[in-house]
């Protein structure tokens, strides 16, 4: 965590994630380094670049993560992220896969310390089981939703 808040502590930092769905299952990548525990889970998605359109950068980002090349469908939310020193504001879109193999992918603003550890396809009992293991950390919007169809039904701001 402390090399998170160094490389983005201190200014606003603009992020894009996708909601990709495969029937009732979310993909979600897990992290190290990040949060109060070894694992936390998010969907995929990233930094927004100076100049950069969010609909390419979180295009970029999944293919960077995940392997695979997505379409950006509907707009879902926002949620603000603030835990100084950080300051985060994500937007949050529905994505469709179009091609590519999914494979766990590398993350290029941590090139000699790549926090990404896992990327599965995250069932109801899966997420249940997430959300009660101490050893694993949700987002905290997905966190604050009591099920998978919560999860789809966000809309607004958080």
């Amino acid at each position: 965590m402390k090399n998170v808040e160094q490389q983005y502590g201190g200014y606003l930092r603009w992020r894009v994630g996708g909601f990709c769905w495969q029937k009732d299952k979310l993909l979600l990548l897990n992290m190290q380094g990040l949060g109060t525990t070894p694992n936390f889970w998010l969907p995929p998605g990233g930094g927004v670049e100076f100049q950069e359109r969010c609909e390419d950068a979180l295009r970029r980002e999944f293919q960077e993560e995940t392997g695979l090349c997505v379409r950006l469908g509907r707009f879902v939310c926002v949620y603000e992220f603030i835990k100084a020193p950080l300051h985060a504001l994500e937007c949050f879109f529905e994505v469709e896969i179009l091609s590519g193999t999914l494979v766990l992918g590398h993350d290029p603003e941590t090139p000699h310390n790549n926090l990404l550890k896992a990327l599965e396809w995250i069932d109801e009992p899966h997420f249940q089981r997430l959300k009660q293991d101490p050893d694993h950390t949700l987002h905290a919007l997905l966190a604050q939703c009591s099920t998978l169809a919560e999860v789809r039904s966000l809309t607004g701001f958080y």
